[in-house]
């Protein structure tokens, strides 16, 4: 019998690296994803945007700018142009004091690329935009990736593609709000229409209720991940409200602390309660 995908499985207590190390390397880049992986991370976020000839590229924003050599808006170049950027021009780890991954030859990968490198490593994979849905599901599939994928946006157009496909699917924001009153007052779910949730810790300075909504999805079968932890004490904390899952920008001391609870299995989820 084939191993249920990591990120749906709800007697594990994972560890995933957003958009990898991302606090050590430049975000999105195979350094960072291996750089989260040697660190002790289950699995890897991430996002994806498409070139102006149809790759599928792992990159958050919508421009150049911010992480790279380049300028200009992802859409508009080819995987060419895209190829030959340094990706590590802008991480600082200290305010600008140094930039050490400039001119070392950190690039913009495609996201076959990663999930060949990188195989049977878990990934969520957020698609930025409704022009990467359909390319990026299509990957997934037939590349056999959706074992050990989830894909979600939120762009309520790219769950309308999404939802013609086989990936595994994060719910939607829309999906999302519909539970967050009922979850409060006790309403459990025995179907749902996706397999996971991904949220924030935090919306607009008001905690979400996490634990009420892994609650009221539970019955279903349908795992919560949690973003963007970058402490332990609070991992634990959310663990123990019955999170299934920490992104993290610094996962590795939250992957020792995890450990320690017995290795994110089951075993572990009866530890934290």
């Amino acid at each position: 019998m084939r191993a249920p995908n990591p990120l749906l499985d709800t007697s594990r207590r994972l560890v995933i690296g957003h958009r990898g190390n991302s606090a050590h390397a430049p975000e999105n880049t195979m350094e960072s994803f291996r750089q989260a992986l040697a660190a002790g991370a289950d699995g890897l976020e991430l996002d994806v945007r498409l070139t102006s000839d149809g790759e599928v590229v792992v990159f958050h924003d919508a421009t150049l700018e911010r992480t790279t050599s380049g300028s200009g808006a992802v859409a508009a170049a080819s995987w060419a142009q895209l190829r030959t950027l340094d990706a590590g021009a802008h991480f600082t780890p200290d305010s600008g004091l140094t930039w050490p991954w400039r001119g070392r030859g950190i690039t913009v990968s495609r996201l076959e690329e990663v999930i060949e490198q990188l195989p049977g490593v878990p990934m969520m994979v957020e698609i930025k935009v409704r022009e990467a849905a359909g390319p990026t599901a299509e990957l997934l599939e037939r590349t056999g990736a959706i074992a050990r994928c989830v894909a979600g946006s939120f762009q309520e157009d790219v769950h309308a593609v999404l939802r013609t496909h086989s990936v595994p699917r994060l719910a939607s924001i829309r999906e999302m709000q519909a539970l967050y009153l009922p979850s409060l007052f006790g309403r459990r779910y025995g179907t749902l229409p996706f397999a996971a949730m991904s949220l924030p810790r935090f919306f607009k300075g008001i905690p979400v209720p996490v634990g009420a909504l892994a609650a009221a999805a539970a019955p279903a079968g349908a795992t919560m991940h949690v973003w963007v932890v970058n402490h332990a004490t609070s991992a634990v904390r959310l663990w123990r409200r019955g999170v299934h899952g920490v992104l993290s920008d610094d996962p590795g001391p939250i992957a020792r602390a995890l450990a320690t609870l017995g290795q994110g299995t089951a075993t572990a989820s009866s530890e934290i309660g």
